[in-house]
């Protein structure tokens, strides 16, 4: 008597590689199973049930906890990706100045946190992008600047007062 058994491949998994964010920055991960009987594949995120895709907002670093596996086959994988989330964008304060007339002077912008790669520096309201304002004053004036990053969501900013003496 002929005997017909029928062996399904082993489970693989493959998953997004932990990953580094900025801080508000909406991801998407995702799982992928191969082997087994493709239709009764299933997927946990974080111990709820769920598609082969997530997605998320992260404002923090954290784990997220994936199972995968196959019902028929009664075998599941575990495994987890790190989310690392970088510092929030923000710019060191610049101490309010005191210049002469007509004076050429240079106000540098420094920024930590997000994307450094990507730093745009806004002066306002003169609206000039650069790290470096170089500018004369003639009169008293609050001027102020922006970093944003392209990545985080919350940009930063800062005020200084110029004084001019004649």
């Amino acid at each position: 008597k002929a005997e017909l058994i029928s062996f399904r491949d082993s489970l693989i998994l493959s998953r997004t590689p932990d990953t580094l964010v900025c801080y508000g920055q909406a991801l998407d991960l995702s799982a992928q199973l191969s082997g087994g009987y493709q239709p009764d594949h299933e997927y946990y995120w974080n111990g709820q049930k769920g598609d082969s895709t997530l997605s998320l907002t992260v404002y923090a670093d954290t784990v997220i906890y994936l199972g995968a596996g196959d019902v028929c086959l009664r075998s599941f994988i575990q495994d987890s990706i790190v989310i690392t989330v970088r510092d929030t964008l923000s710019l060191a304060p610049i101490a309010d100045q005191t210049f002469c007339y007509l004076e050429t002077t240079a106000l540098a912008a420094q920024a930590t946190g997000g994307l450094p790669s990507g730093y745009t520096f806004t002066w306002f309201p003169m609206n000039t992008s650069t790290d470096t304002l170089r500018m004369q004053f003639t009169s008293d004036t609050t001027i102020g600047v922006r970093v944003s990053d392209g990545c985080t969501q919350q940009a930063d900013s800062i005020g200084v007062v110029v004084n001019v003496r004649e």
